[in-house]
């Protein structure tokens, strides 16, 4: 029953409008929770420079328009295009290749906008929309990541 849910064609989308605009106010609350020392853009442009933007209204203005502006006319600037491939070790000091993990670093502006579109917003009209199935756990309110996990285990133990 669950299966055949979950095959079923998807409900209409709840009619709501997705903002292609940043504002002054989303721009300083998107730097108010970003940690200064996070490692973010392969360009000069460091979190501490947008955290210090938030200060200005004008800038802050600016900047908000720069970070929407490509969304809205269809471009990609430049050193958005730049992403610097880091490997982290799994474990200290252990360097084998196997044990890396990869993350890619992008911009501080262009990440931070495709968080307020895509994660935000567009995120938020698929969970009400209920586009979304039961089975996906992780960024979810009201579900964890490692339930899964604990479901599977307790599975197991069960069958024993």
């Amino acid at each position: 029953k669950r299966m055949l849910k979950t095959l079923r064609k998807p409900p209409p989308l709840v009619l709501r409008e997705i903002s292609l605009e940043i504002t002054a106010e989303d721009f300083c609350a998107m730097y108010k929770v970003v940690d200064e020392n996070t490692s973010s853009s392969p360009s000069t442009k460091h979190v501490g420079h947008y955290k210090a933007a938030t200060r200005s209204p004008a800038l802050a203005q600016i900047y908000a328009i720069m970070m929407w502006l490509p969304y809205k006319e269809g471009f990609s600037p430049e050193r958005w295009r730049v992403v610097l491939d880091v490997m982290l070790p799994k474990e200290e000091n252990n360097w084998k290749i196997h044990r890396l993990r990869i993350i890619q670093l992008y911009e501080s502006d262009v990440n931070q906008s495709m968080r307020f579109f895509f994660a935000r917003q567009m995120g938020f009209l698929l969970e009400d929309s209920d586009c979304i199935p039961d089975m996906q756990f992780g960024s979810r309110p009201g579900k964890m990541a490692i339930s899964p996990v604990l479901q599977k285990q307790l599975t197991y133990d069960i069958v024993r």
